[in-house]
């Protein structure tokens, strides 16, 4: 499971690192030509990329084979991402049942302790911040009275219908601000009535409004998350930051959509004018954000959308999705592997357990196994499962024969009569008695010769036998051997 881990962890990482790359280059010549708000869209790109490596590659690319589609980006990828997975954790060494793993398992379980480090320290002190800025700066101010709530509504009649209950007046000059994530609460500066006129107060809640409206709070923690989960990662430090420009660029945009154009005078005052007292870095503040401040003024000198630039926008974020997902899905290391050194592995193993060193034998057999994308194939399973039997582990036995069979049969192939004698002799070995009595009767229906009198010792003989001459070494090896 350290290793399925390993491997997605690196693929994901890899892939939301490249789109993330991506979008800061692309962000500023789309926010220009087609809007904030498209820009600010493109950071879907590195959570899109992570969600599709979730997506099983195999069927996927059947059809793309089907459908005779190619794609050489993908072999090269497929190829850089097996050789990182294994420079970073190569093959998994396997253990008796109780004893401890060594090796190379051993080695990425350290490095799922460093990144699980590196997560806490990073996650954690934001979190406790976060709670405890939005406590003490809701401790520290007072819901708005019923005149002041009368006021507010009177003076902006597109603000007459909004849920005013979240807003609360603040015993300093700082904000507005949000504060809470499960429930926010703007926090309104204590002279927002003397400081803005009117109209700029109309203009402060739309734009607050509009964040909670589309739960802006829910993206900059995902990137908060983001940005711990790949701490190792410096382009992940760097997006945060564009990020949150983006997120408010869009959304000065939005409020001032379909505006007159003299009111994005009295935007950009409204901004110069809030930018006073900064917050804690946790609570989202961004009118007292001095880093803000200039890009978004020059934002406000653009025109705003047209149906054109809409359009233009729209198809270009849907292309960069639909690319991104499928690149997402069909990026897997395991299929990066050359085909010739899984079967080289194989016999290796081959070699290695007729040398009687059954642990070495394991290990190239787990290593095959990384090497493919549908798993060990049934050969290699039977022979896992011998190893298995010679040491007395029969759970894994089991485990490994069942497999073989399972494939055999999805596969459309008749199970050989060695491995359908492997299970039933196993399930009796594991005590499970109704099941060996099942896998005989289907033996005996399927033609095996198996006499019907014989008892379980004898199928487990019988198995130990057919194997046995299974991997019995060849008639030249043998003579060589007795020489």
């Amino acid at each position: 499971m350290t290793a399925s881990l390993l491997e997605w962890g690196v693929t994901a990482a890899v892939l939301s690192a490249a789109w993330i790359g991506v979008v800061l280059v692309v962000r500023r010549p789309v926010s220009r030509w087609l809007g904030a708000q498209w820009a600010y869209r493109l950071w879907l790109l590195p959570i899109v990329a992570i969600a599709a490596t979730l997506v099983p590659s195999q069927p996927l690319r059947q059809a793309f084979e089907a459908g005779g589609i190619a794609v050489p980006l993908l072999d090269t990828l497929n190829a850089s991402l097996f050789e990182l997975t294994q420079s970073v954790g190569p093959g998994t060494r396997l253990a008796a049942p109780g004893s401890a793993a060594t090796g190379p398992l051993a080695a990425t379980d350290g490095l799922l302790l460093i990144w699980l480090a590196g997560l806490l320290l990073l996650l954690l002190p934001f979190v406790l911040r976060h709670f405890q800025s939005s406590a003490r700066l809701l401790a520290a101010s007072r819901k708005l009275s019923g005149d002041e709530l009368r006021r507010l509504r009177s003076n902006n009649e597109r603000l007459a219908a909004r849920p005013l209950a979240a807003l609360r007046l603040l015993d300093t000059t700082a904000g507005p601000a949000v504060a809470g994530f499960m429930n926010p609460v703007l926090l309104l500066p204590r002279d927002f009535f003397t400081r803005f006129d009117p109209q700029q107060q109309a203009l402060i809640l739309e734009h607050e409004f509009e964040h909670l409206r589309r739960n802006d709070l829910v993206v900059l923690m995902l990137a908060r998350i983001y940005r711990s989960l790949f701490w190792f990662n410096p382009l992940a430090h760097v997006a945060e930051p564009c990020l949150r420009l983006d997120q408010e660029s869009s959304c000065d945009e939005r409020v001032l959509q379909c505006r007159h154009p003299s009111v994005r005078r009295r935007y950009g005052e409204t901004l110069l004018l809030s930018a006073q007292e900064r917050f804690p870095q946790p609570v989202q503040a961004a009118w007292s954000s001095h880093s803000q401040i200039r890009p978004r003024l020059f934002m406000l000198r653009r025109h705003g959308q047209t149906p054109a630039r809409r359009r233009a926008g729209r198809a270009v974020l849907l292309a960069s999705l639909a690319f991104c997902c499928v690149l997402g899905a069909l990026a897997d290391p395991q299929l990066g592997g050359n085909p010739q050194a899984r079967q080289a592995l194989l016999r290796q193993a081959e070699f290695q357990y007729r040398s009687g060193d059954r642990v070495s034998a394991l290990q190239v057999l787990a290593q095959s196994e990384r090497l493919s994308p549908a798993g060990l194939p049934a050969p290699g399973q039977v022979l896992r499962s011998r190893i298995y039997i010679d040491l007395g582990w029969w759970e894994q036995a089991y485990a490994a024969i069942n497999i073989a069979i399972e494939r055999a049969e999805a596969a459309g192939d008749a199970p050989q009569e060695s491995w359908l004698l492997a299970r039933t002799a196993l399930q009796w070995k594991l005590g499970d008695l109704e099941g060996a009595a099942r896998s005989l009767e289907r033996s005996m229906a399927t033609s095996l010769a198996i006499p019907s009198a014989a008892s379980y010792e004898r199928t487990l003989a019988l198995f130990n036998d057919l194997v046995q001459d299974t991997w019995e070494p060849p008639a030249a090896e043998r003579t060589l051997a007795k020489r």
